[in-house]
């Protein structure tokens, strides 16, 4: 099964060293830019930014770019 991730999963697993229970629980993990950025970009807490690098590099989580930018809001 796949699934589509937003930013809580992310930010929650990696704050408790156990991110990779998301690859172990679906068979794909996809995120959309706009997480990525999101985690990539606070400004504040940067919970989550290594562990997202990392799991990117070695093809845990992919990233999907919105094709159609009118059906987000």
């Amino acid at each position: 099964m796949n699934v589509i991730c937003n930013t809580n999963p992310i930010i929650g697993l990696s704050a408790i060293n156990r991110l990779e229970l998301l690859w172990l629980l679906f068979d794909k993990v996809i995120i959309p830019n706009e997480v990525y950025l999101e985690i990539q970009n606070a400004k504040t807490n940067k919970t989550g930014v290594k562990e997202l690098t990392k799991a990117l590099e070695e093809h845990n989580i992919e990233i999907y770019h919105i094709k159609n930018r009118d059906l987000v809001y």
